[in-house]
């Protein structure tokens, strides 16, 4: 948990501020890894898509001009940062508590009310940071899947998709079938095809702990896994399965599950679903090393610097103090560039 702030500085914007850039990323996202931040000076950013190419110099003669090289093969691209803020607005009632679950009381009531309500402000610093880290993860992980599309709905008008080139494979088209198909899929086959007929140096798989679970009852896949054997397993562990898929290909097999929420008020009640930010039906084949950045744009709020930033409304700022309120918002300002769409590979590998 980051370090929260004493009881003389907790309305102090900067403060928070401090406190959602300390908040840990959520474990299970692991989009950063791929789009580093990188911070920009403007809202309008252009960069260059640079096609692979390793072409072999030509042979010349000893006092012969050498031949001139051709230009990059690239495409210009553009996009606008990304707004996202959210906010949340706490009155009097909100924060006059004694003290928060598990705290022992202060001294006097109004410390103890005050440290209380310091407690709530400050879980929801860190909820709201959560908001930010969720939407980038699902930035990052669209815009490896090749497609993100944001439509507007009832918080925000915003409209924008974003379509990089990744490459694209359905197990279905392959021979075998899908990898829901225990008898005839063959995985393994289909994977160092692909990356073969694709020129692909893969480093690693992110792909949904269902589809490890469906290796363990593949036939072939268990053949495969005990080629020596005069009796082949009628079952296998899925760390076996995913041990062997490493070896096999040389790779690392990332399991990936995060998931998001969205409420929905049905009737009196608010239901709650997790949706994931991998379809379970699909896999992400990548090299090593970034594949993009994160750019990342200053805000008036965050004191023109770049980054996740917080600011605060308390009574005195807003003039009004009857009823009494207190605002908090976490924003951040960046969108991720897939740099290296070309060398992505997404597998459907389910109906």
């Amino acid at each position: 948990m980051p370090q929260f702030p004493n009881s003389v500085d907790y309305l102090s914007p900067i403060i928070w501020t401090g406190v959602v850039r300390e908040a840990p990323i959520p474990s299970d996202f692991i989009g950063s890894r791929f789009f580093p931040e990188q911070d920009v000076a403007g809202d309008r950013i252009e960069w260059d898509i640079i096609k692979s190419e390793s072409p072999l110099a030509p042979f010349v003669a000893v006092d012969a001009e050498s031949p001139t090289m051709e230009a990059e093969l690239m495409t210009k691209a553009w996009f606008e940062i990304a707004f996202m803020r959210v906010k949340r607005r706490l009155i009097e009632s909100d924060v006059r508590m004694m003290r928060a679950f598990g705290d022992a009381p202060d001294n006097s009531f109004g410390g103890s009310m005050r440290n209380a309500a310091l407690a709530k402000i400050a879980r929801w610093a860190v909820i709201l940071s959560n908001s930010i880290d969720a939407r980038l993860e699902w930035l990052q992980i669209n815009s490896l899947l090749g497609s993100v599309v944001v439509t507007p709905n009832n918080q925000s008008r915003i409209q924008f998709s974003i379509t990089p080139p990744v490459l694209t494979k359905n197990a279905n088209s392959n021979g075998a079938g899908y990898w829901t198909d225990a008898t005839n899929a063959d995985p393994i086959l289909d994977l160092q095809t692909w990356f073969a007929d694709l020129d692909l140096n893969i480093a690693e798989i992110i792909m949904p702990r269902k589809q490890i679970v469906n290796l363990t009852r593949m036939v072939k896949y268990r053949n495969n896994m005990f080629t020596a054997a005069t009796n082949v397993p009628t079952s296998v562990t899925v760390g076996q399965a995913q041990q062997f898929l490493q070896a096999e290909l040389g790779v690392t097999v990332t399991p990936y599950d995060a998931k998001y929420t969205t409420r929905a008020d049905v009737g009196s009640s608010v239901t709650i679903t997790k949706n994931r930010m991998l379809p379970e039906n699909k896999i992400i084949c990548v090299p090593a090393g970034a594949l993009g950045a994160t750019f990342t744009a200053p805000a008036p709020q965050g004191g023109w610097n770049t980054g996740k930033f917080s600011w605060t409304v308390d009574p005195e700022q807003s003039g009004r103090i009857d009823p009494w309120f207190y605002e908090l918002g976490v924003g951040y300002y960046g969108i991720p560039a897939l740099q290296r769409a070309e060398e992505v590979l997404v597998v459907q590998v389910a109906a």
